[in-house]
């Protein structure tokens, strides 16, 4: 009876563990198909800027987004313009969080969180926007490295015009600058470029800029013209200074976390669609647009100061120590500010 009542326990016991067996392999099986239906769920891709359509950043993102949707149906882009995200900082705080995947505005926005990329905003560093664009679109090994080091990644690099100054008085010497409050970027290197100059750098978010002029926080704005022109500064500000026109470089910089951890194919597909968007068609309508830009300044109630080459040498020569104070206090400044320079020297 013993016995029999044993047998009967036995197997009961044995029909539990394949019961448990079983089960373990519908889990595993139902773990595949959820791994697989993992890797075709929707990725969102968020893009954000501050500037203003039709700046070149926001139809190259729109084209970004309408061609990538037609190739893809895995990957969905909302964008977030003109600043309807938050100011640069936030913006950028969010690209190294993860919240953000993509960023478009002047590189020296980005020092906030990557302080070396001041480097790109030394003056005089190019001799023009096309020779920053040429160069910045090629291989940059030194500047590549440490922007991956800080969480970024720039793909590729949107053509822009140099930083002018609109101001409320007439500039014909560098005295005529002497204490003027200008907004410029947070980056270090163009805050000592307006101090070099002789004027007092200040900081404004992008959406307060319009209202520190009407309030005479500030005297004038360095910045270039496709952020001026579209948010019609013009309006408020007499002068137009064409100068010192120091490069203005706006990269599409990436979120390095949020590439790396995309499917390959989609890694693929997505660098390989921004790159031929921005050098192909996008620098095409940059360059168009910074001369419309130039256009609409001539055409509109304020005065064109076109610099004389004694107000530029001026110039030059006031900036010259900022590149030594940075690339003697940083050995990775001095790195990357040489390798800009031969590839610049190189290509002249």
């Amino acid at each position: 009876m013993k016995a029999l009542r044993f047998k009967k326990i036995s197997a009961l016991l044995l029909v539990l563990l394949l019961l448990v067996s079983l089960g373990a392999c519908s889990s595993g099986g139902n773990g595949g198909e959820g791994e697989e239906q993992q890797s075709d769920e929707v990725i969102v891709l968020r893009w954000s800027n501050t500037a203003t359509y039709p700046s070149q950043p926001n139809v190259i993102m729109r084209e970004f987004k309408k061609v990538l949707e037609e190739k893809t149906d895995r990957i969905k882009v909302q964008l977030y313009e003109a600043g309807s995200y938050g100011g640069p900082n936030e913006m950028v705080q969010a690209l190294q969080s993860g919240t953000m995947h993509v960023v478009t505005f002047p590189a020296g926005f980005f020092a906030t969180v990557a302080p070396d990329i001041t480097v790109l905003d030394i003056p005089f560093l190019f001799k023009d926007p096309e020779e920053a664009n040429d160069i910045l679109n090629g291989e940059t090994p030194a500047l590549d490295e440490y922007l991956h080091s800080q969480g970024l990644d720039a793909v590729c690099w949107i053509y822009e015009s140099g930083k002018d100054i609109l101001l409320n008085k007439e500039v014909k010497s560098l005295a005529d600058l002497k204490g003027l409050n200008i907004r410029t970027y947070s980056s270090p290197a163009s805050q000592d470029e307006i101090t070099a100059l002789g004027a007092v750098p200040i900081m404004l978010s992008s959406a307060d800029v319009a209202m520190g002029l009407q309030q005479g926080t500030i005297d004038g704005v360095h910045c270039g013209n496709t952020f001026s022109v579209p948010a019609k500064l013009y309006e408020l500000t007499d002068y137009y200074l064409k100068a010192p026109g120091t490069q203005n470089p706006i990269p599409v910089m990436f979120s390095k976390t949020f590439l790396d951890n995309l499917p390959d194919d989609l890694r693929e597909l997505l660098l390989t669609t921004v790159k031929e968007i921005v050098l192909g068609m996008g620098n095409e309508y940059a360059v168009q647009y910074v001369n419309e830009c130039y256009d609409t300044l001539e055409a509109a109630d304020i005065k064109i100061i076109e610099p004389t080459p004694q107000l530029l040498a001026e110039m030059e020569e006031a900036t010259a120590g900022i590149a030594e104070k940075y690339t003697s206090k940083s050995e990775n400044i001095a790195k990357i500010y040489n390798e800009l320079v031969q590839l610049r020297d190189a290509n002249r």
